[in-house]
Parts: structure tokens; C-alpha cells; sequence
């Protein structure tokens, strides 16, 4: 392999792929990413067994061929390089790279030993709005389980149906949902592992992204751009009716400015960090009380002004889950709605769809 590239753009690719590289003293091949020539271009792959992805470049291809490197030694050193062009030459197992001011040489490992991305057997495609996907997937992240002994907690829920597709995680104390159209795909109910759904963010961030090609098997998920693949196994199992939780009515319904919540709950936070983030939410006329205290810290109320209709309400919520769900609504007003101490608690936005919300279970006192 002989090819020339440009500095910024291999630089990009070894940034996007090198988060996935894990290294183990039983496969230390997974430390590794794979170069190869494809299509007139450089492809760059890492994989963890688990999610893999593939990254094109352009390059000046003077002969093909295939090599893979130590991903953390390859990466900073084009890191460190100069935005200038560099030569990369694979002789036997070494990858020889060259620019004006560096020769360098890189002990590889055969290409043939590197885990190959499988081709897959796609049994559903679309092609969506990235704009929307990132909101629906942002909305609902915070919600997932990191607890591995609910392997089935620890993705996103995926189902689609009528041109409408539902995204959904609980990790039990805390739910969120978000709806958007997407083509019509019917019988599709999936779920997403949470790294697999960090990824996809952030690649479609990085590369600014309008637009992505979704392709799903019956153990896998692709998703795919002009220079960048990302397949993941999806989690088995059966994700649990999580409907069941969601209040049929409310008694009191709070209209409250957004930044005003955030930063009385983040003072709230202060003082309760020792009674594991247990806030008091105390709903009267017009305004929302909340209460904090620890023993060995202090006490702390604030009030704010809001648009109250119902009854006077009090409930014990996670200071923490409510801030997680507020940063993930794009409202200067959201709402908050309660039916009684016990019972779940639903914030959502004040103007988007009511298929879009979080919700908190209450603590008991």
C-alpha cells in the first residue's frame, strides 16, 4: 500500500474511529485499526466486537493494500503533525509514514488478522432528518439504564409504526419518550445499545451530518452516510410495556420558565447531596416551592413564580433526574404535571407534542 493524504483529514477519521478501540491481553488486535484502500479512498476501521465502524477519506492512491496499526501510537502521531500532506507506505507488517520534517515507522500486524465487518443482510432501510433523530435520541439517553444486570434497560427502545417511529428508555426510576415521523416501516421494534446511540450523535455532529441511511437485520444496526458506517449488534430481548406507568390524568398542572427551575434546582443539589438528591416540590397558588436539606449541611427553599391550575401538590423527586430531563427540552416554559405524592410525576414542553415527555417516580418521605 502507497497512498499520500491530507493531514486535517486523517486526523478526523483516526479521531472518529479510535474511540471504539479497547485494548485486551486476550485479542490485543482490537487495539489496532485496520488501513485499507477501497473505492479510490482510504478506509479506516476500529471495532470492540460489539459496534464497528468505517471511515473513507480521499487519498492519492499510487498502490493498494491493507495494514493494521497500533491505534493509540498512529493517532497522536498524526495528531501531532503539521496540516500538510503525508505519506503512508505499508512494507510487510510495517506502515512507513512521511512528511517534509518526519520518517516514522509503525510495527503492524497483518491485515488478515484484523476482525472483518461482516456484509449484512439488510431486511428494513430509510433514510432520515438527522436533526430529528439527534433530538429524539438526546431526549431520551438520560433515561437509560447503566446497570448491566438489566442487560434489556441498557439501550433505546425502538418501534415503529404508521410512519411514526417511538423512541423510548427507562432505567425504573425515571422514563422518557419521543415520537417523530419517519417512511413508513412497520413491524420494527428494536432496541439500541446506549454507546451504540452516543456514537451516532456524535457523528453526526462531527461531520454535520442532514441526513442518515438506517439499515436494520434481525441482530444488527447500520447506520451510513457517504464515508461513514457504523454497525452495531442491537440487544436481544422483549423491552418491558412501559405504557402501563404513564398517568391517565393529572390533578395539577405547574406552567414554569425553564431557566428559573434549572437554577434553583441546581442550588437545591447544594444541600441535598448527603439525602441522595431528594428535593420536596411544593405546589400552591401561583409559585413552586422546593426544599432541601441535609443534617450535616443546612436547609435551603426557593421560590419561583409559576402558572399553577389544579390542586395544591407535594411531592418528593430527584433533584438530578429533573435537571437531566429539563436539558433535554427545548422550551423556555415547560410543564410539569402531578397527580398526587405517589404517583408518577410528567414534565414535558410547553408547546411541543404531548408524545414527548419524561417521567419521574416520586420518593416516599
Amino acid at each position: 500500500m502507497k497512498l499520500s493524504v491530507l493531514q486535517e483529514n486523517l486526523d478526523k477519521a483516526l479521531t472518529a474511529v479510535s474511540r471504539l478501540v479497547q485494548t485486551t491481553n486476550s485479542l490485543p488486535i482490537l487495539g489496532n485499526i485496520l488501513l485499507q484502500t477501497k473505492d479510490g479512498q482510504l478506509e479506516l476501521q476500529a471495532t470492540n466486537l460489539e459496534i464497528a465502524i468505517a471511515y473513507k477519506i480521499g487519498a492519492k492512491i499510487e498502490t493498494k493494500g491493507s495494514i493494521s496499526v497500533p491505534a493509540r501510537l498512529f493517532t497522536e502521531l498524526v495528531h501531532s503533525l503539521p496540516n500538510d500532506k503525508i505519506q503512508l507506505s505499508s512494507i510487510k507488517d510495517n506502515l512507513e509514514i512521511h512528511t517534509d520534517q518526519l520518517n516514522s515507522v509503525i510495527n503492524g500486524i497483518n491485515a488478515a488478522d484484523f476482525p472483518t465487518i461482516p456484509t449484512l443482510n439488510t431486511k428494513k432501510q430509510f433514510t432520515i432528518s438527522t436533526k430529528s433523530l439527534v433530538e429524539a435520541l438526546e431526549f431520551v439517553l438520560s433515561s437509560v439504564s447503566l446497570d448491566e444486570s438489566r442487560p434489556i434497560l441498557t439501550g433505546v427502545y425502538c418501534k415503529s409504526e404508521s410512519g411514526v417511529c417511538t423512541f423510548a428508555a427507562t432505567d425504573s426510576y425515571r422514563l422518557s419518550q419521543y415520537k417523530i415521523k419517519t417512511p413508513k416501516i412497520d413491524d420494527l421494534e428494536i432496541i439500541i445499545p446506549y454507546k451504540t446511540i452516543q456514537e451516532v450523535i456524535r457523528i453526526i455532529k462531527t461531520d454535520n451530518l442532514s441526513e442518515i441511511t438506517v439499515s436494520i437485520t434481525d441482530s444488527e444496526i447500520v447506520f451510513s452516510s457517504e464515508n461513514i458506517t457504523l454497525t452495531s449488534q442491537l440487544i436481544e430481548g422483549s423491552y418491558p410495556d412501559y405504557t402501563k406507568i404513564i398517568p391517565e390524568s393529572h390533578t395539577t398542572i405547574i406552567g414554569i420558565e425553564k431557566n428559573d427551575l434549572v437554577n434553583s434546582l441546581k442550588i437545591a443539589s447544594l444541600f441535598s447531596r448527603e439525602n441522595a438528591n431528594t428535593i420536596s416540590l411544593d405546589i400552591v397558588k401561583n409559585s413552586l416551592s422546593i426544599t432541601s436539606e441535609g443534617t450535616q449541611i443546612g436547609k435551603n427553599i426557593s421560590k419561583i413564580t409559576a402558572k399553577v391550575t389544579g390542586d395544591d401538590q407535594q411531592i418528593n423527586l430527584n433533584a438530578r433526574y429533573i435537571i437531566d430531563a429539563l436539558t433535554n427540552i427545548n422550551d423556555s416554559v415547560v410543564s410539569i404535571a402531578v397527580q398526587g405524592k405517589l404517583d408518577p410525576c410528567v414534565i414535558s414542553s410547553s408547546k411541543q407534542s404531548a408524545d414527548n415527555f419524561h417521567i419521574i417516580m416520586p420518593l416516599r418521605s
